[in-house]
């Protein structure tokens, strides 16, 4: 085998002084391959039968390859490279620490550091400080408005003692569009694409709030506001377009203040009871109960003191159902609902005394049942007396009942009693035909109006037919003493 490559390289070149040339007389080195210009294969290839791309490859441009049939660079690696030295462009090692960084096309790397001044790869601002987060502007590494002390973070601030994240906005940004912390959801089209529930977990929410243990004076997000100015809020609640929004601690327009405020409807529930209270501020109605339960009144026009009116419900207590809907008024009375009437478990009396009326000549109730009857007053502390009535048997004997029955009722009972109009013309301090009628409520004012219709105070009779009593006791005391003296003259 030795002899063959001795005879192979004696037939293709030359060996001059040790040297081997191939393609040329006169060596310059132990193995020196030499080709003209226009030679367009490989100058020296090293591989095997099987080798998918040569060993080692030189072309006869000068390049050199490893594991490729065609290098374009001066060397051309196709695989890894492993380094037992230094890597030394331009003869330099570098330092521990540095990295290598391209010059460009033709020119060739050095070693810099990664942070620094200088020839540094990234320059540091001369304004750095410390705990400021850094960016890359491009050209140097300069402080960001985020400051980071281990303990929290701080966004256009430092870091506040016991907060893990603070963020500031100063005085002077402001403006519609402004927001010191802004989270935003993107969300898609579709019901499914959201959360599961209104639970911690559930929730598919832009910004979260969660307090575990909910101790005392604790919250999962809270919002304060000196609510300096009007029409501020320390948290809004509200629809993309600000059409509908809800506050917490609100100052409206006219400088009031509202723990809630609400423009659009509000509702609190509890799932064993839905919609336990709703209040349309559409239609002005705090409902509680049932917003299911119609106000089937609502709307309905009535003719109240005189005035006609419609009914506009501003609260409406129903459970949904026809009756048994009870409202609470202090610690044990309350109101109950009926089938079309109203219970009340205990009395009721008017604030003022002597000072309101019960019902109107024009709103009159139909029948008042009691055990006892009514009482009235008849103190004579309280009376100025005028003196005595005249009235007596003679206006008894021209006071005519009648049987009736009411006009334009459902009730066909046949009544007795007497008419206002006969009754008038004989004792008219019985009939009723003025009364005092509100119509101020600001300040409270009553004017004596006449009646709708005429009434009677039968009690007022009760002293005529007293007196008219005493007139016929007079009568039959005197036919009495006649009859006696009639006895005893015919006795004699």
């Amino acid at each position: 085998m030795r002899w063959g490559v001795v005879i192979l390289m004696a037939i293709v070149g030359l060996v001059h002084a040790q040297n081997v040339g191939i393609g040329i007389a006169t060596p310059q080195a132990k193995v020196h391959i030499q080709a003209p210009a226009t030679y367009t294969q490989p100058l020296l290839q090293v591989d095997n039968t099987t080798a998918a791309a040569p060993f080692l490859l030189v072309t006869n441009a000068g390049n050199v390859g490893i594991q490729l049939s065609a290098p374009t660079q001066a060397l051309d690696v196709n695989g890894n490279v492993q380094f037992s030295g230094a890597l030394m462009p331009g003869g330099n090692a570098g330092v521990a620490g540095q990295v290598l960084v391209s010059q460009g096309a033709g020119v060739a790397p050095v070693w810099k550091d990664v942070l620094g001044s200088g020839t540094a790869i990234a320059s540091i601002c001369t304004t750095a400080q410390t705990n400021y987060v850094q960016k890359w502007t491009g050209t140097e590494l300069c402080n960001t408005i985020i400051q980071d002390d281990g303990a929290g973070v701080g966004v256009n601030a430092a870091p506040q003692t016991n907060v893990i994240l603070y963020a500031y906005r100063p005085s002077t940004a402001y403006g519609a569009g402004y927001a010191t912390i802004y989270g935003y959801r993107a969300g898609t089209s579709g019901s499914s694409n959201g959360g599961s529930s209104w639970s911690t977990y559930g929730i598919d929410a832009a910004i979260k709030g969660y307090s575990l243990w909910g101790n005392r004076y604790s919250a999962g997000v809270a919002g304060f506001s000196f609510l300096d100015y009007d029409t501020s809020a320390a948290v809004i609640g509200a629809k993309y377009n600000g059409s509908i929004f809800t506050g917490l601690a609100y100052r409206d327009e006219g400088g009031k203040e509202y723990a809630i405020f609400s423009y659009g409807n509000l509702r609190a529930e509890h799932p064993n009871h839905p919609n336990t209270c709703f209040f349309y501020t559409t239609d002005s109605v705090l409902n509680v109960g049932s917003c299911n339960a119609d106000n089937f009144q609502d709307g309905n026009s009535y003719t109240l003191g005189g005035w006609s009116t419609i009914v506009d419900y501003v609260a409406d207590f129903d459970r949904g159902s026809s009756r048994g809907t009870a409202v609470g008024v202090g610690s044990i009375e309350y109101f109950i609902d009926g089938e079309a009437s109203m219970f009340v478990n205990y009395g009721f009396s008017p604030i003022g005394d002597n000072a309101h009326s019960l019902g109107q000549s024009g709103h009159r109730w139909s029948a008042v049942w009691a055990a006892n009857g009514t009482i009235q007053t008849s103190d004579e502390r309280e009376k100025n007396i005028l003196g005595q009535p005249s009235y007596g048997l003679n206006e008894i004997l021209q006071i005519q009942p009648i049987l009736f029955q009411w006009k334009n009722s459902r009730d066909d009972r046949t009544y007795i009693g007497l008419s206002a109009q006969q009754l008038m013309n004989i004792v008219p301090e019985a009939v009723i035909t003025h009364e005092w009628v509100p119509v101020s409520e600001n300040p409270v004012r009553y004017e004596k109006r006449p009646v709708k219709a005429l009434g009677i105070q039968y009690s007022a009779l009760i002293p005529v037919l007293i007196n008219a009593i005493k007139e016929q006791q007079e009568q039959i005391k005197a036919l009495e003493q006649e009859i006696e003296t009639l006895k005893r003259q015919l006795n004699h």
